[in-house]
């Protein structure tokens, strides 16, 4: 068991996106889920999300631990959790593996050794935490506490639906299960990290379609990865295609770099997604060196069902489907920063030639107010989908001990 952490623990992937990112358990009886004689008989469980980033966070808890935050990552395999929050629940950690996803970079993580933990309103279908990992980065990235993941040993027990619209899971007995939808099903295969993978085609005006393998992704927030191999064996950055240099990515291998610009649609089944945003990836080593990836910017316009016992996805387009996929209008990659309620929000990078840049904006400016009113009243989330807008911002922001004040305009950059 060790052994195949090991292997697979290093090809980790959890990318957290800026486009505004072993054994398997085994099943429990679907009939023991619930408190009550009522819910014994229940054949789903429903359960609400907080969307994040476009991450789905799900509340859950370790033995008495009270109230964690669990992200929910096709990305990933094992149940992992957070290294220091391990550490102060008193869980028994053995040895050190090093875990690397999106960007170069390596992380020291350990073994977790007998812990388990569970979802609320799931009690009765406990997850085991294999990995502890450090995720402290991840929160502050996202503005949000992130405790753990549930990857693939945990999804593979039903079949889950995944309603992007209502917020909620709805978690299906994988045996009962019979799908009756007017959605398409797509075949899945599943790589050696866990990860499920679909073929897609890239579609260019003056050529044949470019099919791929593209790994599926609700753990990274944006649309498409390509990955640089990929993209140079199929020449798909001819030189007068619009691209601009940003960060891709964090994960826990840090910073993940590419040219962003979009390609003129991209297929999946039978849908067509117009115009997607496409991170065509600059890294040589890390999660996006290796693999394409479809992104929550892109299943998100569906009602999804991951069906792993059966090899398939079934993609339902809900009321999201036509929406236009944005990339970062102002320019700014912001964090939060220290406070445990993650309302101190700094500027973590700028894109050149972008309004930010355009106004000074520099990065460790910490914002203090937007239009007159405090950033510590919104979160970061709310931050990134205002900034979105195509409207000025007067920003007011700290940099040492002095304050000043910018007007920022965001404008589409591809």
């Amino acid at each position: 068991m060790q052994s195949q952490l090991q292997r697979i623990a290093l090809t980790t992937f959890l990318l957290i996106t800026f486009s505004i990112a072993g054994a398997t358990s085994a099943s429990p009886a679907f009939g023991q889920i619930g408190s009550s004689q009522s819910a014994f008989r229940k054949t789903e469980i429903s359960l609400p999300f907080e969307l994040v980033s476009n991450h789905i966070f799900m509340r859950g808890s370790v033995g008495q631990s009270g109230p964690l935050w669990f992200v929910l990552d096709t990305g990933d395999k094992f149940g992992v959790i957070d290294l220091e929050k391990a550490k102060a629940l008193g869980l028994q950690l053995q040895g050190q593996i090093p875990i690397g996803g999106a960007g170069s970079g390596l992380l020291k993580g350990s073994f977790v050794k007998d812990g388990s933990m569970t979802l609320k309103g799931l009690e009765s279908a406990p997850q085991k935490l294999s990995l502890a990992i450090p995720l402290e980065e991840m929160s502050h990235v996202l503005g949000h506490d992130f405790d753990g993941i549930l990857g693939q040993d945990f999804i593979s027990q039903f079949v889950l639906e995944i309603d992007y619209i209502s917020s909620r899971v709805i978690f299906h007995d994988k045996h009962e299960y019979v799908y009756s939808g007017q959605g398409d099903a797509i075949p899945i295969t599943f790589n050696m990290a866990g990860h499920p993978q679909a073929t897609g085609l890239i579609v260019e005006p003056g050529r044949d379609p470019v099919e791929g393998t593209f790994a599926l992704d609700i753990g990274y927030g944006g649309s498409l990865v390509i990955n640089r191999s990929f993209v140079e064996k199929n020449q798909l950055l001819p030189s007068n295609k619009k691209t601009i240099a940003a960060i891709a990515g964090i994960g826990v291998g840090g910073e993940s770099k590419a040219l962003i610009g979009r390609v003129n649609a991209f297929k999946l089944g039978r849908f067509v997604i117009d115009n997607p945003v496409v991170s065509f990836s600059e890294d040589v080593q890390g999660a996006a060196a290796a693999m394409n990836v479809i992104g929550a910017d892109i299943l998100k316009k569906f009602k999804v069902f991951l069906d792993y016992g059966r090899n398939r996805i079934m993609l339902e387009p809900n009321s999201q489907f036509a929406d236009v996929i944005e990339y970062h209008k102002s320019g700014l990659f912001l964090r939060s920063n220290g406070s445990s309620d993650h309302r101190e929000i700094t500027v973590m990078s700028i894109i050149d030639n972008s309004p930010a840049s355009d106004t000074g904006i520099q990065k460790g400016d910490t914002l203090v107010a937007i239009d007159g009113r405090p950033a510590t009243e919104f979160t970061l989330s709310q931050i990134n989908e205002m900034l979105k807008q195509e409207k000025p911002f007067l920003l007011r922001l700290k940099r040492s001990e002095e304050l000043i004040e910018v007007k920022l305009k965001p404008r589409r950059l591809i």
